[in-house]
């Protein structure tokens, strides 16, 4: 069970990074749109439970703090 959790996570991730760096301007908001849109998306798709789903967005978000600082 953790592999496959491990799995969709690091895809999720990736699909999250393949969007921030297509983006144009990204703050904090976009950023936020899209990580809830990855997970919207991987909430229907995969076999995740939404306690895990929950987890890896909330993880994804509190990310911004360390990407904002190196975008400025």
């Amino acid at each position: 069970n953790r592999e496959a959790v491990a799995g969709w996570t690091l895809k999720m991730k990736g699909e999250v990074l393949e969007k921030m760096e297509k983006a144009k301007a990204l703050d904090r908001a976009a950023y936020h749109k899209l990580v809830d849109a990855a997970s919207a998306r991987y909430a229907r798709v995969k076999n995740a439970s939404a306690s895990e789903l929950k987890t890896v967005t909330a993880d994804l978000k509190s990310a911004w703090a360390h990407i904002g600082k190196q975008l400025n």
